[in-house]
Order: structure tokens, then sequence, then C-alpha cells
């Protein structure tokens, strides 16, 4: 399916740093040079949205009804706080100033964080997605030199692909800026909320003490710092298209996105203000 996409590319030339003589020598710089060799021409559809909505889902599904890889950048995140809590660092927004010891600490981790160990980690992504960790995600996201750090390796996974389905909070505005599709997945904080529930609800982990009403805390919490943050706020790129799927389900939510892709890639259609799906 991607040979009939009529849409302009993202090349990306990656440049790996292999002196290891230099402190970030895991770190991955990757710039757009069009006119330079080009080492990939992968379509890119960024799949952003709001804690819950079920964009990961959302965005796995897309990618197999295309035939495209896919990636979560939210675990990226997830697995430096999980190292962090390994760790028995103390995560509040309080003490991730650029002086305190757990700022220097989680800077560490995300410097020396390389591709191998996050596969691993999301290999078994069980432990992952507690409720704890999804909490301490949220605040280390908040860290502008840690999210500058890892939009290079986050962009690495556009590598040699021929199609890319990414979803986070800020896939189309930072980490693919160009990307060729950008969708921006919202619902009621209260439909959010029932189905984060059921999941915590169904996992091994966090199955204890859990209730909805705790959940829509957590989740308006979330909302309240994600999208009030000043670096990289969860709101929808230039271009996005917006798709409310508080009413819908999976495959419903899907299929809205596949008919906009068909849509754009038939009119060559070039988005310069949000559009609202439902």
């Amino acid at each position: 399916m991607a040979n009939g996409f009529a849409s302009k590319k993202i090349a990306w030339r990656m440049l790996i740093n292999t002196n290891k003589n230099t402190q970030n020598n895991n770190e991955f710089d990757i710039m757009p040079k069009i006119n330079e060799q080009i080492m990939n021409h992968t379509i890119i559809i960024a799949v952003d949205g709001l804690s819950a909505a079920g964009k990961g889902t959302i965005a796995k599904k897309l990618a197999d009804s295309l035939n495209f890889d896919y990636f979560s950048s939210g675990y990226v995140y997830r697995v430096i706080a999980f190292l962090a809590y390994q760790a028995q660092l103390d995560i509040h927004e309080s003490n991730i100033k650029h002086t305190d010891f757990t700022y220097k600490k989680l800077m560490e981790i995300g410097c020396t964080l390389t591709i191998d160990i996050l596969l691993e980690h999301i290999s078994k992504p069980q432990h992952l997605e507690t409720r704890e960790i999804s909490q301490y995600s949220s605040i280390i996201a908040t860290i502008k030199e840690l999210r500058d750090k890892l939009i290079m390796i986050q962009r690495h996974f556009a590598v040699g692909k021929t199609g890319l389905v990414m979803d986070g909070r800020d896939i189309g505005s930072v980490i693919f800026p160009d990307a060729d599709y950008k969708f921006f997945i919202i619902a009621s904080q209260e439909a959010r909320a029932k189905r984060r529930y059921e999941q915590l609800k169904n996992s091994m982990y966090d199955s204890k003490n859990i209730t909805y009403q705790s959940v829509l805390s957590d989740i308006q919490e979330r909302d309240n710092r994600d999208q009030n943050r000043n670096i990289a706020p969860a709101v929808a790129a230039k271009g996005a298209i917006i798709i409310d799927n508080t009413y819908d389900s999976v495959t419903a939510t899907v299929e809205k996105m596949l008919k906009r892709v068909k849509l754009q890639n038939t009119l060559e259609n070039s988005w310069n203000c949000a559009i609202i799906v439902q």
C-alpha cells in the first residue's frame, strides 16, 4: 500500500557518533537533510493524543492495516521511569530541578539509554504499564534537556522503514514535524478513565485498591500537566486531524483514519488547520 502514497517523504540522514571517548557515545544525531544522501524514504504517520485515549492500540491497528512498522514513543519515557524506580529515585515535580540529585540521575539514565536496552524492556511491557510508572513518566517528560536527548533515539525507528506509525504526545509537532499524516486522538475524561480502569483491573499489576474515581483523578491531573507544560505540550500539531473517539470502538476509529489517509493521498491535500472528525 505504501507505493500508492502520493505525498512528500521524510529523508533522514543518521549520523552516529562512534567516538568511544565521548560522554554521549550512544546518542543518535539524526537531522533532516533532504538534499544530501538519503538513508530512507519512510512514510510517517504521527498519532498523538491525550492520556488513555487509546492511541497506542489505535496506532498499532492502523500500522497493521497498512503493513507499516509501529512504535510507541511513550515506552521511551516509561523505560526511563522504570529504571529510575529501580534506582529508588524519588520522582516528584518538586525535585527534578537542575541542581537536584534526582535530575542528574535521570539525565544519566537518559544519556546512557540504548536501542538494545529500550527493546529489552519493551519486549516485556507489563512492568512499564503500572499506575506508578505512568505517573513517573509524565513527570519525567517535563524535563526539556532529557526530551531533547530522546528525540534522536525516537527518530532512529524510522530509519530503513517503508512506513512507520508512531504514537505519543508530540510526534507530529516535535519528533516528525513534517510527517506525511498527522492525527490527534481525544475522548472525554470520563470515557478515558473508564477504559483505563478496566485495563488496570484486568492486569496482573495495580489491580488492588484501584477505583474508577482515583483513575479519573489521575487522568485529570495528567491532562493538566501534559497540556499546560511549556515543553512539548500535548496539543494537536499544525495540520493534524483531530478524532474524537469517546463513543467509537478502536475498529471504527481506525476506519476513520484510513479514510482520511486515502482521501489525502487522492487529493494530495495539505492541511493548514486542525479538523475535528466525529
